[in-house]
């Protein structure tokens, strides 16, 4: 099914990131009921406010996006990801649109969480008509479980053993790719992509991963094993807390 917005398709299954809720059972006698972060219904979704930049080529990007969401559904911080200067004005638009968004927290159990919560944008120019398309997902795990699941969300910061590699005394981007169990149980992760030497922060940085709580990805309302994938950088932005 399609919508027509401004001239341009837009998919109507991606208008609002899915919020879905998740029980669990944590014991015996315990049941964890959790609910992702996501963008607040609206005549006005995300995909219908960025533009494309001005050209008349043919294009399909794809831009990732991590954001932080508080338990007032606040936005605090948003950084999207692609290193192709061509990229950087489909970035630029989405930073001009996101801050305007209203969201809706996290909760787990009923008690609203500061998120990590992570989306992506699709933007395709075919033939003169363009589309885009919002995904509660980095699309990591599309192939399995479809575009529209709803990603993994970090809840927890996770732990940090030295001062150094939190704070801004080193220099370094590095990325991680780690697998969440249905649960939001850790299970493993990887380095996957680094920049400068991260020394002694590498073992931080894999115990800040493995110390993390996480919200699950879900597929229709069921709890999935999925990748969350992140990237640590830690001099681009001297606000960017904790490698956010």
């Amino acid at each position: 099914m399609t919508a027509y917005a401004n001239n341009k398709m837009i998919s109507i299954r991606a208008l609002i990131p899915i919020l879905f809720i998740l029980c669990l059972p944590a014991s015996a006698d315990e049941v964890v009921e959790y609910s992702p972060a996501g963008f607040a219904e609206t005549d006005e979704p995300l995909q219908t406010l960025v533009k494309f930049p001005f050209s008349r080529k043919a294009a399909d990007v794809r831009i990732r996006c991590d954001t932080v969401v508080t338990d007032a559904a606040e936005l605090t911080r948003i950084v999207c990801y692609g290193s192709d200067r061509k990229k950087m004005s489909y970035k630029n638009s989405i930073y001009d649109e996101v801050r305007e968004m209203k969201f809706v927290p996290a909760t787990i159990n009923g008690e609203a969480k500061t998120v990590v919560m992570q989306f992506s944008l699709h933007f395709v120019r075919k033939d003169g008509v363009e589309n885009i398309y919002l995904y509660p997902n980095h699309g990591h795990d599309a192939d399995k479980y479809g575009s529209d699941y709803s990603g993994v969300q970090r809840y927890d910061w996770g732990q940090w053993s030295s001062h150094d590699c939190r704070g801004h005394h080193r220099r370094y981007i590095v990325g991680t790719r780690a697998s969440i169990g249905p649960d939001g149980s850790y299970l493993k992760h990887k380095l996957t992509k680094g920049e400068h030497d991260i020394g002694p922060c590498e073992a931080d940085i894999n115990e800040h991963v493995k110390s993390g709580s996480y919200i699950p990805a879900m597929n229709n309302g069921v709890g999935v094993e999925a990748e969350f994938v992140e990237t640590f950088l830690n001099y681009l932005d001297p606000e960017i807390p904790y490698g956010y």
